[in-house]
């Protein structure tokens, strides 16, 4: 079967709030998804929310990602837009209010993942529209989620009225947001990649680092303490040269910021053709090579197949086939604990 363990690992100190930080913290991705395409009442995605919490603390996850398009709740700007840029661009945060009071009440740390567009089968212009209208969005969803008396109400968020909501926004806080989800595959997983060339820039290092820049701005304004992680490098394993594309996709954002990369965190997505620690160890090493030692590395999404063979959608043309892989699902298990360990061993210093 397909390995479907996403684990979210750190190897930096998280906040202080509860829950108290582990040496290792790890978590499930999408382990607090719920399914889109249905329409909830806030207690009734809470219920729903809690049993999800309820499993992951089962096996001992404490860490939640959220993704920015794949789940009924989502961060993204225009997942909470309720009205036009003539209303105001008004803001909905119940799903969001719903996921931060279980993850209060779980002592679940959350990623929340920012985004102008989560609508991944675009190809509009990344950067949005309206500069200043997307960073109201992103500073009030911080101010609300950053753990103190300001709900964000000046920028247009409701009071709550819950208690139990009120008791967490006020103690809890979400320090780590994901700038999107996976800028160089998003560049280059099109058909012009494929074919050998890049020729759409949407999401190109340039559009990336533009709302990242924005994103950043926003999220100090609202809380000093909040941390901007890069969103997810996701080539890498695939073999054609993939480790190659993800690097360069690093050293163009980096060069159009003037030599410096613009993130607080750097998370890595690892999905590889076959199980090599040596490919991982190689490609990790290259990637430390140009953000330096002391750049936290995080893991948010990894696995490997153990199938005959997937395709990926968009992308039939990319086959995970484990004919040539040699995967079994043991095979796909020994790799992904060599996988981890050589992580933390690699990636710098652990809490």
């Amino acid at each position: 079967i397909l390995c479907l363990i996403h684990i979210v690992m750190m190897i930096s100190c998280l906040p202080s709030e509860p829950p108290e930080p582990k040496s290792v913290q790890f978590g499930f991705y999408q382990g607090l998804e719920v399914g889109k395409g249905q329409t909830l009442t806030f207690d009734d995605l809470v219920s729903e929310l809690e049993s999800k919490a309820d499993e992951m603390l089962s096996m001992g996850a404490t860490v939640a990602r959220i993704h920015p398009g794949s789940s009924y709740v989502s961060f993204a700007w225009n997942r909470l837009l309720t009205a036009s840029p003539d209303d105001g661009w008004a803001l909905d945060v119940s799903s969001t209010d719903a996921l931060f009071l279980v993850a209060y009440e779980k002592h679940i740390q959350i990623i929340a993942s920012l985004s102008p567009d989560s609508l991944y089968e675009t190809d509009d212009y990344y950067p949005p529209e309206d500069d200043v209208a997307y960073q109201k969005y992103v500073q009030a969803v911080v101010e609300r989620y950053d753990g103190d008396s300001d709900f964000g109400e000046s920028l247009g968020l409701p009071t709550p009225t819950d208690p139990r909501l009120a008791e967490a926004l006020a103690h809890y806080k979400i320090t780590y947001w994901q700038m999107d989800n996976e800028p160089d595959y998003r560049y280059g997983g099109r058909e012009s990649y494929y074919e050998g060339s890049v020729t759409d820039p949407f999401m190109d290092p340039a559009q990336y680092l533009k709302v990242s820049l924005l994103t950043r701005d926003a999220i100090l304004k609202a809380d000093p303490a909040g941390r901007l992680m890069f969103g997810g490098l996701a080539y890498g394993g695939w073999g054609e040269d993939s480790e190659a594309f993800a690097l360069q996709y690093l050293d163009d954002l980096i060069q159009a910021n003037c030599g410096t990369f613009p993130y607080d965190d750097l998370s890595i997505h690892w999905f590889p053709r076959t199980p090599s620690l040596r490919v991982w160890e190689d490609h990790l090493r290259e990637v430390r090579k140009r953000v330096g030692s002391a750049m936290p590395l995080w893991i948010t999404e990894a696995s490997i197949s153990a199938t005959a063979s997937i395709q990926i959608d968009p992308h039939p043309e990319v086959v995970y086939n484990s004919s040539d892989a040699h995967t079994c699902e043991m095979t796909q298990a020994s790799f992904l604990v060599g996988f981890f360990a050589l992580f933390l061993a690699e990636g710098g210093s652990v809490c």
